[in-house]
C-alpha cells in the first residue's frame, strides 16, 4: 500500500484532509479518503471511496480507544466513556452495507493482549463502479 495523493487545507470553518492510496496486494484497488473537521470539534465528516475494477467485499474498520463503548439504536451508534454520551456515530451510502459492533484485539504493551470496541462496516462492491461511505461523527454536548 502506498499514498498516491493528499492535501491538507482550511477552509471557512473547516479543516480538510483528503489522501488517496493505492496498492492493496494486486488487486488495482484505491481508497480515497477525504476528513472535514469544523473548526470547533464538534463534528467531524468522512467520505470513503473505493474504486478498481474488481468485485469483492469492501470492509473498513473503525477502531476506538479502548475505554470507549458503543452501543446501537436504529441506525445511530452511541460512544459511551465512563458511562457518558460523548459522541454518536452515523453512516450512510448509495450502496448496501451492514455495519458491526465487534471485539478485536489489542495491545497495550508487549504481550498483554486486550480487547476493544471496533466498527466494522461491509459492503459488497458489484461491478467495477466505486463504492462510497459517509460517515458523521459529532460531539455530544456535555451540558
Amino acid at each position: 500500500m502506498r499514498v498516491i495523493d493528499y492535501e491538507i487545507r482550511n477552509q471557512n470553518n473547516e479543516h480538510i484532509f483528503s489522501g488517496k492510496l493505492k496498492g492493496f496486494g494486486d488487486t488495482k484497488t484505491s481508497h480515497s479518503r477525504t476528513i472535514r473537521v469544523k473548526k470547533d470539534y464538534s463534528e467531524i465528516r468522512i467520505n470513503d471511496s473505493l474504486n478498481g475494477p474488481n468485485r469483492g467485499t469492501v470492509r473498513i474498520y473503525w477502531h476506538f480507544d479502548p475505554g470507549i463503548l458503543i452501543y446501537k439504536r436504529k441506525e445511530r451508534f452511541f460512544l459511551l466513556k465512563n458511562n457518558v454520551k460523548v459522541g454518536i456515530m452515523q453512516f450512510c451510502s448509495e450502496n448496501e452495507f451492514l455495519t458491526e459492533v465487534t471485539e478485536t484485539d489489542f495491545s497495550k504493551s508487549y504481550g498483554n493482549i486486550s480487547k476493544k470496541t471496533t466498527l466494522v462496516n461491509t459492503l459488497e462492491k458489484v461491478d467495477s463502479q466505486p463504492v462510497a461511505l459517509q460517515t458523521t461523527i459529532a460531539k455530544l454536548s456535555s451540558e
